[in-house]
């Protein structure tokens, strides 16, 4: 099965994202298209089916080198690079966890519960500590509780009106 090429204007787009050096999915899969394109390049060049591997890749290649050298931790530069290590930080899948598990709380306390009753039966649903989820509970409550308020003025909105005493006439 032939792999398909890259052309000039492709290679200097995908550059250009790779260049700016993130963990975004964008900028991992130009890398990943420019290293496939890099090493088909270099194996023809080995066989002798290419005089020359492109001028432009060559200084692409070199650029990302110079970068990664230039890092405190080589190592683990090159592996955010290549998209096969994550930045620390929070990953989406515990966001929403995260926001599920304060929804749940304030749901508790809105039902009469206080905050530490309301941790304790949360905890044990969502098989946390309880430091844990209180401290989630303290970073995302007022999201959650915005979240709540527009949904209840919503479903207010949705509703019929009654009319009001002065608006009807005997």
């Amino acid at each position: 099965m032939s792999q398909q090429r890259l052309k000039v204007e492709q290679i200097a787009r995908l550059l250009a994202i790779s260049r700016s050096y993130s963990t975004d999915p964008e900028c991992i899969e130009a890398v990943q298209h420019l290293v496939r394109e890099y090493q088909l390049q270099i194996a023809e060049y080995k066989k002798g089916e290419r005089d020359v591997v492109d001028a432009l890749l060559m200084q692409g290649v070199g650029d990302w080198g110079r970068y990664i050298f230039a890092q405190p931790d080589p190592e683990t530069a090159l592996a955010r690079f290549l998209g096969t290590k994550k930045k620390p930080g929070k990953r989406t899948k515990n966001t929403d966890r995260d926001r599920d598990i304060a929804a749940a709380v304030v749901t508790k306390m809105d039902g009469g519960m206080t905050l530490e009753d309301a941790v304790v039966d949360v905890a044990a649903n969502f098989r946390l500590g309880e430091d844990a989820v209180k401290k989630i509970y303290v970073r995302v409550r007022k999201e959650v509780r915005a979240a709540r308020a527009v949904g209840k003025l919503e479903e207010e909105d949705k509703q019929p009106s009654k009319p009001s005493p002065s608006s009807t006439t005997p």
